[in-house]
């Protein structure tokens, strides 16, 4: 959720003694028609100076040049580099680099594959290793020259990885971890959900995850692939589908700025089709998720690869209308689905002290849209583009609502944006590749509302720091049972004395402490609807009871 923040609000306000043009929140206009016509109104008429727009169109021709070429020589070039780097790490990184520049059919693709085939040996990934070893031997514009340095390498690969394991090798594979699964039935409108868990909506909350029954800790209920992801290509390490990082990548044939697992991941990424070899893949991520949120609404609404502009006019005010009414989609089972549940998340206002900077972004984005080939055709009238103006920036405060960001990426989940944020969270998440893993960091009570964090509670401990990063980023006051306590009442101070009690006798009798864990544990469940008499009563019982090698073309 932070990145598109602080892309968009990094920038301090500018101040002039007087504005003849005051500067205006786009998103206060949002989906606003023009009184005198049924054309949607113009943000950037209203908010945009024309200096402003000369600008952003300056950087924008800066931004969308001609992207870069495969070429052997640059390719060439990587390679010598990597020669000249000392750590393996580093250097898998840029071997893989000249993968990416290396033209199709050259041998440039094979001797890319044999270094980092040597970037794995030393990294110790024995299996990597044998798997980039064969890539380079299967294709057939490897140097015959090199084949017996190539062996060398496979027969210390065989060796380490024998003196490692103390067994032979008989077959070595690309290695695959065991996929966690779902602890329950999954949800046969959301898969990705566990069936143990529902959604509910209240004015308080608005959709939010609550548990259908008692579950025990560390039991996955989401397993969901972000719907949206977008990372800096500058220091690639992952594939362009499914993030997973540093494997026995397969460049793309057609850019040098994407990677994938193999052919399954490539046919996958239906994006990387409108943006290949296009100026789209070298744009930074926080503008780049904007855009494929706009092309993901239209292939939503495109039938055998034709797609009709008042159909998808139509469709989104559609959407906005049953949004207003509080009408939500009930599955994301297919792509129109998962676009509708993306267009009915909750959205927060833009902030007004920067919104230059916001309505400028949104201009770019607008004029990137328009660039990519496959829209040319598309939005071609002032109606049309007028309503493009409203899509973006609804998509953008989405984005900027819902998705969760780091230093080079940016991810969206659908179902994952449904939980709110506590700083004493019962949900934990892991991300492993592009999927998101959320399990129960604790016991869980029926009927209770599930809470993740949306910081990093171990960098920010102090309430004040913690409650002005949200406020900031998204616009609320945390009101948790950490940062706004409530005064224990008589049954919670009693509960909190028999505890005492069963830990102190059960210490003294038993030397296996974790049996204190197990009875503590019961007598907590059973005391979530305790009264305070029963409470009193219980204590007063237990009281009572109380006893690398380098290839190169050169050598």
């Amino acid at each position: 959720m932070e990145s598109m923040r602080n892309l968009m609000w990094t920038r301090k306000k500018k101040t002039v003694e007087t504005e003849e043009f005051p500067v205006k929140d786009p998103s206060k206009y949002l989906w606003e028609k023009d009184k005198d016509s049924d054309q949607y109104i113009d943000l950037f008429s209203i908010a945009l100076e024309d200096e402003v727009k000369n600008e952003v169109e300056e950087e924008f021709e800066e931004l969308t040049q001609n992207p870069d070429r495969k070429e052997n020589a640059k390719s060439k070039n990587y390679r010598d580099i990597g020669h000249t780097i000392v750590d393996p790490f580093v250097a898998l990184n840029t071997y893989n680099k000249s993968l990416r520049y290396a033209e199709i059919g050259s041998r440039h693709v094979s001797l890319a594959y044999a270094n980092r085939a040597s970037c794995f040996y030393e990294l110790t990934e024995y299996k990597k290793a044998f798997v980039s070893i064969n890539m380079a031997k299967e294709d057939v514009h490897f140097p015959t020259f090199l084949l017996a340095k190539l062996a060398e390498l496979e027969e210390n690969i065989k060796a380490r990885f024998r003196e490692k394991h103390e067994k032979e090798i008989e077959e070595v594979g690309d290695p695959t971890e065991v996929r966690r699964e779902l602890a329950y039935a999954a949800n046969k409108k959301h898969p990705c959900l566990s069936d143990v868990v529902k959604i509910k909506e209240s004015k308080q909350y608005g959709r939010y995850i609550v548990s259908k029954y008692k579950l025990p800790a560390d039991q996955i209920i989401l397993i969901e692939e972000a719907y949206l992801h977008a990372f800096d290509t500058e220091s690639l390490r992952s594939c362009g589908t499914c993030l997973t990082e540093d494997v026995n990548f397969i460049a793309c044939e057609g850019c040098t700025e994407t990677m994938f697992c193999n052919k399954e991941c490539q046919a996958r990424n239906e994006l990387h089709k409108w943006e290949c070899n296009t100026f789209l893949t070298s744009v930074i991520h926080q503008i780049r998720i904007a855009i494929y949120s706009i092309l993901l609404a239209i292939d939503a609404f495109t039938t055998n690869g034709e797609t009709d502009v008042n159909e998808l006019i139509q469709g989104v005010e559609k959407l906005y209308k049953e949004k207003e009414k509080k009408q939500y989609p009930e599955s994301t089972l297919d792509s129109k689905s998962k676009y509708q549940f993306f267009f009915k998340l909750a959205i927060s206002g833009l902030d007004p002290e920067r919104a230059e900077l916001v309505i400028r972004i949104i201009y770019m984005i607008f004029l990137m849209v328009l660039k990519i080939p496959k829209n040319q055709s598309l939005f071609v009238d002032e109606k049309s583009r007028r309503f493009l103006q409203h899509l973006i920036t609804h998509h953008i405060c989405v984005i900027n609502t819902n998705s969760f960001g780091e230093e080079n990426s940016t991810t969206l989940g659908l179902v994952e944006s449904l939980f709110n944020h506590s700083c004493a969270p019962s949900i934990n998440r892991e991300l492993i590749s592009n999927e998101q893993y959320y399990y129960t960091g604790k016991k869980v009570q029926e009927g209770v509302q599930l809470f993740i964090t949306y910081l990093n509670l171990e960098a920010y401990k102090d309430k004040s720091v913690r409650q002005k990063k949200l406020r900031e980023n998204w616009c609320f006051d945390c009101n948790c049972i950490v940062c706004a306590p409530k005064e224990p009442s008589l049954a919670d101070k009693c509960n909190s004395a028999l505890m005492t009690i069963l830990y102190n006798q059960f210490e003294r009798e038993f030397e296996n402490v974790s049996h204190v864990d197990t009875v503590v544990d019961t007598f907590e469940d059973s005391a979530v609807d305790r009264s305070e008499n029963e409470a009193i009563e219980m204590l007063e019982v237990t009281a009572d009871d109380n006893s690398r090698m380098k290839f190169s073309l050169e050598e």
